[in-house]
């Protein structure tokens, strides 16, 4: 289970990544700012972000509520957790360059900045 504490920061991107794990099955939004470990502030700002950017779609039957979209599942793949962790520890140096990537320049390539 995902750490809540409100002491620990985290970066936008592993917020997103969690949005993004949440809602691979549709979801209401009081749930997705549960499991993310958000208020509703910047629930309303991130989805608002990944539903312009077409990683979250929003569907009304049989309720109102969020779902991730191909582009999105594309990120979660592109970017697991696992993965995010071992780049911010510096384990990955031995990859190229371009694949060294801090979460800043990530989140800057997928036009993510709007935070």
């Amino acid at each position: 289970m995902q750490n809540t504490n409100p002491e620990v920061r985290r970066d936008r991107l592993s917020i997103i990544l969690r949005i993004l794990e949440t809602a691979c099955t549709p979801i209401k939004k009081t749930h997705i700012l549960y499991q993310a470990g958000i208020n509703y502030y910047q629930l309303s700002r991130y989805l608002n972000l990944l539903v312009r950017e077409g990683m979250i779609e929003q569907i009304s039957e049989p309720y109102l509520s969020y779902r991730t979209t191909e582009k999105g599942h594309v990120l979660l793949k592109l970017f697991s957790s696992k993965e995010i962790g071992m780049i911010h520890k510096g384990i990955m140096s031995d990859r190229k360059p371009e694949s060294n990537l801090s979460s800043n320049s990530l989140l800057s390539e997928f036009a993510l900045k709007g935070l």
